[in-house]
């Protein structure tokens, strides 16, 4: 049954009531539609692209692999030579699908049913051929360089005439075409009459006269025709490509039974068509489209929907909007979003307080005056603004549940359910780039910079757990005398930092409007309704007095059952079984303030807290039985630490019995090396015979072996160097003067002194041994000697000698580390840096020489 009241109204609204079928009894689709489907562009009476039956948006190759195929089936060849309608209508879709500029046109007014002029610019060759016209058509020879040629509007053809309706300029091609430049509707072009345009700018007049007569201070979904064109062209291109803000064109609320849903229509008729089905995976799913508009959103329910019971919709016409509710499928049930993958209260009208809040403040100290857009005009303090995104999460939420992220597109909070169920909390809002309009006619858009945001997880001012987002957003500056105008923009309902909170259409009041006309006993009492849903509901209730009925009727639902049939049952179980024979059927009145049956909020609030009841009671548990792994981890660490220092101590025990025993092994064979040593002195009388008599017994290495550890075993102390005295007297010829000056040294033709308080070092050089000694401290100051240094090598020594003026010097290795080639060993002086370096062959050229010395 449908209700149409006059259209003179700005509340005027149709109301329409429906049942939906069971799943059972469903074989198709079932839908609510007031309107017939969009017909195709009155330029052609039949649409282009069913006649190639391809998409809309078919390329190219598909539009051309779909004519041949026709072709061959309609041509007149195949058709004893006669050609059909439908072959010239497949000819028609192809010249006119495959022109990019006329498939562009067709495409603009097909969509839309508007004609959208071709607005590029001329090529040279387009050009040359304008000029060619104007010769040809005006009969001049050439046209002087600052002529200015008027073109058609339409085209880029010369104009011929004015449109005494618009203004625009048309061209002998475009005169029996349609045209418009927004400010009224298509038109064939008028010429010398101004009949039309007079009547176009009465009825604009008598319409704007209606609109502000009915607008009132109250009213303010209404809007202009221009403002109405703009935001329904917004609209299709943001459908075209499914943009992020198609979710401001809706809001929706709840209550414990029911559902309710208000939509902003961007057609002229402001009626629309609404599709209930099932998706493959068997959930309910919504599909709403507007008259002549792409479709708004084709979701699936996030929830179940009562099928059986009916529906109610409302269509506000002058305000371009309509409402509706359903019947939840579990009664009492939190819907956490309307659809499915939608964020927590993602365009939901909040029972409570919001859990997330936005507060912006100017960031001083930063004035970028060499910006382009900015130099010359710019006044203000900063350009940035820091933006504070609060989101509220529970108090036993740890960081290893909270996670957080910031992108260029959106923020994001998950709190994680312990247990891998359901998240506890899943919020999700669009950053919205928010368009500015200044004094000089130019706009400019917000942009947040994610490279210099962050988030924390920490505590408010009121002390309970939150998420904070710290954003870094620039905007561009702006005059003294603009930053009033600035600041009311961005306070403005449709441009709130986060694009679900944003509410360009004012949809969010109309919702409450709708929740409290339809389930006012479940919702709250009228006297807690803001002041937008409080002037509408009585603009309404005023007009339905106008027009001569009961405005106690807008309040009537089908869905006040639900609510009735709970206080039947309560009554039922304290022992009236009367109470369930009747329940009520048809639209029933609601006849009190609100609220009598309970408060929408705190229903909200109950279920809200039995859902963080349960998530607590999983955190209890996992965080218990972390605990107690964490302690049993804990105590076995301790347990393998005391196992590891045990193993430890006995593995050092049995290190130091090992290198007694070893010490004691290498002993004995010194001793016995020594006794053996001695037995052969004994017998022999030569110097190095018992020697060599006990390396060609047991190996030289064996015996420099057992001597360097016998010399580790008993260490010997050491001998400090006596310096010998100066000479005083004038026996080698020296004067007390050169006495006093010389180094301290052996004297002459004594004893040499020792190079190994001068220091020297070694170098593993491949197939050589270096050993370099310093002599700049023998040298005591002077030059080094030319061929001062000579050098005897042996298997396994070497001997330095160096005569310098302060006497002789000398440097004994007598046990090298491995055999050396004494022939190929020699001496090598370097006078600059006075250094004596011992080049000594390696036996073995491939042997390594770790150390110098044996021991």
């Amino acid at each position: 049954a449908s209700e149409a009241c006059g259209s003179d109204s700005c509340v005027c609204l149709t109301r329409i009531r429906w049942t939906a079928p069971r799943a059972s009894e469903r074989t198709a689709p079932y839908s609510l539609s007031t309107h017939a489907l969009s017909t195709p562009s009155a330029e052609y009476k039949f649409d282009l692209y069913e006649a190639l039956e391809v998409q809309a948006n078919a390329t190219l190759d598909d539009i051309k692999k779909a004519y041949r195929k026709l072709a061959l089936v309609l041509h007149p060849d195949r058709n004893g030579g006669e050609e059909s309608e439908r072959f010239l209508n497949l000819k028609t879709a192809y010249d006119v699908l495959c022109d990019e500029d006329r498939r562009r046109n067709y495409d603009a007014f097909h969509a839309s049913r508007e004609y959208v002029r071709d607005r590029r610019p001329l090529s040279a060759k387009e050009a040359a051929w304008l000029v060619d016209q104007q010769k040809r058509a005006w009969g001049v020879r050439e046209i002087h360089p600052f002529a200015v040629c008027i073109l058609c509007e339409s085209c880029p053809c010369p104009a011929d005439g004015v449109c005494y309706a618009c203004g625009m300029t048309f061209c002998q091609m475009c005169v029996r075409k349609m045209h418009t430049n927004g400010k009224c509707p298509p038109h064939y072009p008028c010429r010398n009459s101004t009949k039309f345009s007079e009547k176009l700018v009465e009825q604009g007049k008598e319409k704007d006269r209606e609109r502000r007569m009915l607008k009132g201070p109250s009213n303010i979904w209404l809007m202009s025709d221009a403002d109405f064109g703009a935001a329904r062209d917004t609209y299709r291109e943001r459908a075209k490509r499914e943009a992020a803000e198609l979710c401001t064109y809706y809001a929706w609320g709840q209550t414990r039974y029911t559902v309710h849903l208000a939509v902003w229509l961007a057609s002229t008729s402001g009626e629309c068509e609404i599709l209930f089905d099932r998706d493959a995976d068997d959930r309910q799913r919504i599909k709403l489209k507007p008259d002549g508009m792409p479709a708004l959103f084709e979701r699936t329910f996030a929830h179940g929907v009562d099928e059986a019971r009916a529906g109610d919709a409302m269509f506000f016409h002058h305000m371009h909007a309509m409402t509706f509710c359903v019947a939840k499928g579990t009664p009492g049930e939190r819907w956490r979003s309307l659809f499915a993958g939608d964020a927590d209260g993602a365009r939901e009208l909040a029972l409570h307080e919001p859990e997330h809040s936005c507060a912006e403040e100017q960031v001083g100290g930063f004035k970028p005056v060499h910006h382009h857009r900015v130099a010359g005009r710019k006044e203000s303090a900063s350009e940035w603004h820091e933006l504070n995104v609060t989101v509220q999460v529970p108090e036993e939420a740890t960081r290893s549940l909270v996670s957080a992220s910031i992108s260029a597109t959106h923020l994001e909070v998950l709190v994680s359910s312990p247990a891998g169920g359901t998240p506890c909390l899943h919020w999700r809002r669009r950053l919205q780039q928010r368009t500015l309009k200044y004094e000089d006619g130019h706009s400019s858009r917000t942009h947040v910079d994610t490279a210099n945001s962050t988030w924390v997880l920490g505590t408010d001012s009121r002390g309970r757990r939150c998420v904070q987002f710290v954003l870094a957003q620039w905007m561009e500056g702006a005059r003294r005398n603009e930053e009033e105008k600035l600041s009311k923009q961005l306070k403005a309902s449709g441009l709130k930092p986060l694009t679900e909170d944003a509410d360009p259409f004012h949809l969010f009041p109309l919702v409450e409007a709708e929740m409290w006309l339809r389930a006012a006993a479940v919702y709250k009492p009228r006297a807690a309704l803001s002041e937008a849903a409080e002037k509408l509901i009585s603009e309404m209730e005023a007009h339905e007095e106008r027009e001569g009925r009961d405005p106690a009727a807008l309040s009537r639902s089908p869905l006040a059952e639900l609510w009735e049939e709970g206080e039947e049952g309560e009554e039922g179980e304290e022992g009236d079984s009367d109470s369930d024979d009747e329940h009520p059927t048809a639209l029933a009145e609601h006849t009190g303030g609100g609220g009598e049956r309970g408060l929408a909020s705190e229903w909200w609030a109950g279920a809200r807290e039995a859902e963080l009841q349960a998530w607590r009671a999983a955190v209890s548990d996992v965080v218990a039985a972390d605990e107690a792994r964490r302690a049993a981890a804990l105590a076995a660490n301790v347990a393998a630490d005391e196992r590891a220092a045990a193993a430890a101590a006995m593995r050092r025990e049995e290190e130091e019995r090992e290198a007694s025993r070893r010490r004691k092994e290498v002993l004995r064979e010194h001793q016995r090396l020594v006794a053996a040593a001695r037995e052969a002195e004994a017998r022999a009388a030569g110097g190095e015979a018992p020697l060599r008599e006990v390396e060609a017994k047991i190996g030289a290495e064996a015996v420099r072996a057992a001597a360097a550890a016998a010399a580790r075993a008993n260490p010997l102390p050491p001998k400090p160097i006596e310096q010998p005295e100066a000479a005083t007297t004038g026996a080698t010829g020296a004067t007390g003067a050169d006495s006093v000056g010389a180094t301290p040294a052996a004297g002459r033709g004594g004893a040499p002194v020792s190079l190994a308080q001068c220091g020297y070092w070694f170098e593993d050089a491949g197939e050589s041994v270096k050993v370099t000694v310093p002599l700049a401290d023998a040298c005591g100051g002077a030059d080094l000697p030319r061929d001062c240094a000579t050098a005897s090598f042996s298997s396994f020594g070497a001997r330095l000698e160096v005569c310098l003026p302060s006497g002789p010097h000398a440097l004994t290795l007598p046990e090298l580390f491995k055999e050396i080639s004494p022939q190929q060993s020699e001496v090598k002086l370097r006078y600059k840096t006075r250094r004596a370096v011992l080049v000594m062959r390696k036996a073995d050229p491939d042997a390594t020489w770790p150390k110098l010395a044996a021991a």
